[in-house]
């Protein structure tokens, strides 16, 4: 289930990892395709468009959190950690660390250090990156 809270940070717009982190059930709307995102850095909210891939791979996680017993209310984390937990920022941060180190990613090409940091994935999708566009196509 980790694999799709990178996939979809990737998907959904350069989102900042405290505003996946953040989000509830009630936050998806798959009917619309859309998330509602709360308070975010400046404490705005905002309605956000996804692609219908993007919401056909949430509506998937969400099921399979249902099948393994985990609940789905509107208030209820749309990501977990590993005992079923709200996922945290740290957490989340370690798991892209993680995931980039067993794909073979070792930089990324806009980025000024050595390390691709999940930071810079949101930075190169927002700037329109190059190597970011082929990561949002899907």
């Amino acid at each position: 289930m980790i694999l799709i809270t990178n996939n979809f940070v990737e998907k959904c717009a350069g989102l900042r990892r405290n505003e996946v982190t953040k989000l509830n059930h009630g936050d998806v709307n798959l009917e619309n395709n859309t998330l509602f995102i709360r308070e975010t850095k400046f404490r705005k909210s905002r309605l956000l468009p996804i692609k219908k891939s993007t919401a056909s791979a949430l509506s998937k996680y969400i099921q399979a959190k249902r099948d393994a017993g985990n609940s789905v209310s509107d208030r209820d984390a749309l990501f977990l950690n590993r005992i079923g937990k709200r996922i945290s920022s740290k957490a989340f941060s370690h798991t892209f660390i993680r995931l980039t180190r067993l794909t073979g990613i070792k930089t990324v090409p806009s980025a000024t250090h050595s390390r691709p940091r999940l930071h810079d994935l949101r930075h190169a999708l927002l700037s329109g990156h190059e190597s970011a566009k082929s990561l949002n196509k899907a």
